[in-house]
């Protein structure tokens, strides 16, 4: 992903987290069902921005590997 990309997941994810804290200040999560409904849709947020994390050290631990065998055979194809 995009520099770009991360900053919006990380606003969306920000807007949540806000949009729960005012919904909590101002006495909107009256029912149980609404309050459920927005933890897990932090949660979902939150699993994202862990899943893009997760495929980032992956990609540097690819490059990383890759560069070990480019300089283990002595040459280096760019796949």
């Amino acid at each position: 992903m995009t520099p770009v990309i991360e900053i919006l997941q990380e606003f969306l994810f920000l807007s949540v987290v806000f949009k729960l804290v005012d919904n909590i200040v101002n006495g909107a999560l009256s029912n149980r069902s609404k309050l459920y409904d927005t933890i897990i849709e932090t949660k979902k947020l939150a699993d994202l921005r862990k899943a893009y994390h997760r495929s980032s050290i992956a990609q540097l631990l690819n490059l990383r590997k890759s560069a070990i065998i480019c300089v283990s055979i002595k040459r280096c194809h760019i796949v």
